[in-house]
């Protein structure tokens, strides 16, 4: 229901089913690539972990920039 109503409000009416599995077909490929090189740029990632590395692979000069 909520998103019913949200729809209704923001978008000024209801979308179908249909309408919006059109709207996730019509994404192509390259387009997915294309903003994850923008969203997921190495440069500009960070990584928090919780808790120690004891009996981790992971090694402290691995994750640092």
């Amino acid at each position: 229901m909520f998103s019913l109503a949200h729809q209704a409000i923001h978008l000024g009416g209801v979308t179908t089913l249909d309408a919006q599995i059109a709207e996730i077909d019509a994404v192509g490929l390259d387009q997915v690539h294309r903003v994850a090189r923008e969203l997921l740029d190495p440069a500009t990632l960070g990584l928090t972990a919780l808790g120690t590395r004891k009996g981790s692979e992971i090694r402290a000069k691995d994750v640092a920039a």
